[in-house]
């Protein structure tokens, strides 16, 4: 009588070895989702008689996020007054505040805020504070045990600007540039930024 055998191949382990299943590795995490929010200021406008200024500016989200609740705090220096600002910013006094439900990544804010100038006054600075939460894209975990994955995030942006007054009318060397309306554009002596994001 003939028997048929089959091979089959069994791996040999040393004495204490287990043999555990490969495991297939996981799909790294997402990064999440964050808002970028600037807010940059252009050349300010001065009138002629170097009466009043106006400050144009604009804040825009350069993040792949969306920002919710944004608030931009603006003040200006000692020698100007505001009377004026564009919506939905409100003055209080020295400072003007600019709220805003939500800001999408890529999209913008304009704006601007006009002052009274003192006779005398020769520089002019404005400087703002922008604070924002990160837009929440899943609920909150209802696990006691788990850590916070969900909850948004705050984010914060300030940064400050100055230019020189021109030289009152018939003095030499004024910096001026002219523009419409009889206007003159004033060169920015700098600008500092930074921007800084915490967990909430």
């Amino acid at each position: 009588m003939r028997y048929n055998f089959a091979l089959v191949a069994v791996p040999v382990l040393a004495a204490g070895t287990l043999l555990v299943p490969a495991a297939h590795a996981a799909d790294p995490p997402a990064d999440p989702l964050a808002a970028d929010l600037q807010l940059v200021y252009e050349s300010p406008e001065i009138t002629a008689d170097n009466s009043g200024a106006t400050w144009h500016w604009t804040l825009s989200n350069q993040g792949s996020g969306g920002a919710e609740t944004v608030i931009a705090t603006q003040k200006v220096s000692a020698g100007q007054k505001v009377v004026g600002v564009s919506k939905p910013c409100t003055d209080k006094g020295d400072e003007v505040v600019c709220q805003y439900g939500s800001i999408g990544p890529g999209e913008k804010r304009v704006g601007w805020i006009k002052t009274t100038v003192a006779a005398g006054t020769a520089r002019l600075r404005v400087n703002a504070q922008v604070t924002w939460r990160e837009r929440q894209l899943t609920p909150p975990s209802t696990d006691a045990g788990a850590g916070a994955p969900g909850e948004p995030g705050e984010g914060a942006f300030s940064t400050e600007t100055t230019t020189d007054m021109p030289k009152p009318a018939g003095d030499t060397g004024a910096p001026k540039v002219p523009g419409k309306d009889g206007l003159q554009r004033l060169p920015l002596n700098g600008v500092a930024g930074s921007t800084s994001q915490q967990p909430h």
